[in-house]
């Protein structure tokens, strides 16, 4: 028989923290960044050599997952979930930091490694932590990655003409470090 309506998972299931870190990842590095690399770029070289290494920066980000996201399963595997994910994460702060301040190519790679290594880790954690079945809670994860990825775009669109990038990736790193924070202080974060 199908389940009673109110258990059925509705088009936007309520997030948890994991999700709401998770989010912000998709918001800040599939959208803002991927939005504005090249922007940041041209203002360094010319727009034809910004689009041809913003387009590297994009291809290379996918080559640094298929590298990185096995690799930070080995590590999560062998030393747990809990340390891998908050290096991955702290290296994401840096990095969406280090744009924020000019450093557009130190804070490029350190992004794009540090999304390679979020990408398995944060559902990793999400099925450790999961209680019971963990499809749901994993499915409800990447539907939160994808809000954060469609979102990102969209909002960088309409503020990017009162708000640099650079300013953009600063606030963002201080909202995915506070969320990291306070996924770091739930009981379940401490307890798994």
């Amino acid at each position: 028989p199908p389940a009673p309506a109110s258990s059925r998972p509705g088009i936007l299931p309520k997030p948890d923290r994991l999700d709401i870190l998770i989010f912000w990842m998709g918001f800040g590095v599939d959208g803002v960044f991927t939005m504005t690399i090249t922007i940041m770029l041209a203002g360094e070289i010319s727009v034809a050599a910004a689009m041809l290494w913003g387009g590297l920066v994009m291809s290379g980000r996918r080559v640094a997952e298929m590298v990185v996201a096995p690799l930070s399963g080995h590590i999560a595997d062998r030393f747990g979930v809990h340390k891998p994910l908050i290096a991955a994460a702290m290296l994401l702060v840096f990095g969406l930091g280090m744009v924020g301040i000019g450093w557009l190519y130190v804070g490029a790679l350190a992004i794009v490694l540090s999304r390679g290594a979020l990408g398995t880790l944060i559902p990793a954690a999400v099925a450790l932590f999961a209680k019971g079945p963990v499809l749901v809670p994993l499915a409800r994860n990447q539907t939160w990655r994808d809000v954060g990825a469609a979102a990102g775009p969209m909002t960088t669109g309409f503020v990017l003409g009162f708000v640099t990038p650079e300013d953009m990736h600063l606030l963002l790193c201080a909202v995915f470090l506070a969320t990291l924070l306070w996924l770091m202080a739930s009981p379940v974060w401490r307890q798994g």
